[in-house]
């Protein structure tokens, strides 16, 4: 007993520690949000790229999807110093996709869900705070929803989940009227009337005679519109 008691008396230490850490983080967040002059509260390639670097630690014994459930609470919190995000989505998504949004955002943020995709549009470009998720892209009828939506007044700029097995693909998309922020894990997505040949373009999903392109590389040419980006999704066995 008397070591369980040492034990403790540890654990107790170390939680006060991170405490104070996730006050001294706090602090820094806030001052970044003064600093950068912006109304675009929600970085997922910012986000994306922290959670990497935790999962490559050495010596980490803790798991991907544990790390995650810690740091999506310390995102949303400290995102919630800038501002409250809303959530736009459509009534028609799954109770998996569903489930999806409150595992990224966690139960706390708010969540309005319409029949009607061009009204959440309206609600998405009026709003300050908010982000419409959708389901993301494929051939099916219900999520083709992409080839007649207004992407020059939205853009993609994120994928759900952010941890996802090998060889599947998102189920869901986020898109903001901020333009998605590019770098190294960026994958591009294109739209297109046309069948392109390209080696660095890949079909995604086709529908009503258009087609969804990803690449990982900018891509400039005829026919072929950018609509977004997101951070390249995780992948565990």
């Amino acid at each position: 007993m008397n070591k369980i008691k040492q034990f403790r008396k540890k654990i107790d230490i170390i939680d006060s520690d991170i405490l104070k850490l996730l006050n001294k983080r706090t602090e820094l967040a806030y001052k970044i949000g003064i600093e950068k002059k912006s109304s675009n509260i929600f970085r997922p390639e910012r986000q994306a790229y922290i959670l990497r670097n935790l999962f490559h630690l050495r010596n980490n014994k803790i798991t991907p999807d544990i790390i995650f459930s810690y740091w999506r609470a310390i995102f949303l919190a400290q995102t919630k110093l800038q501002g409250n995000i809303k959530i736009i989505t459509s009534k028609s998504i799954s109770k998996l996709q569903y489930n999806d949004i409150l595992n990224f955002f966690t139960h706390e943020v708010k969540i309005q869900g319409y029949n009607n995709i061009n009204q959440a549009l309206k609600i998405l470009l009026k709003n300050k705070n908010s982000l419409l998720i959708l389901p993301y892209p494929k051939n099916k009828a219900e999520k083709d929803w992409w080839t007649d939506f207004d992407f020059s007044a939205a853009k993609i700029i994120a994928s759900l989940p952010f941890i996802m097995k090998k060889s599947t693909k998102p189920r869901l998309i986020i898109l903001s009227k901020y333009a998605p922020v590019l770098d190294d894990s960026s994958v591009m997505l294109y739209k297109s009337n046309k069948l392109i040949k390209n080696e660095s373009l890949k079909i995604e999903a086709k529908a009503k005679d258009a087609y969804l392109y990803k690449s990982k590389n900018i891509i400039n040419a005829n026919n072929l519109s950018f609509i977004g980006a997101y951070p390249e999704n995780y992948e565990i066995k």
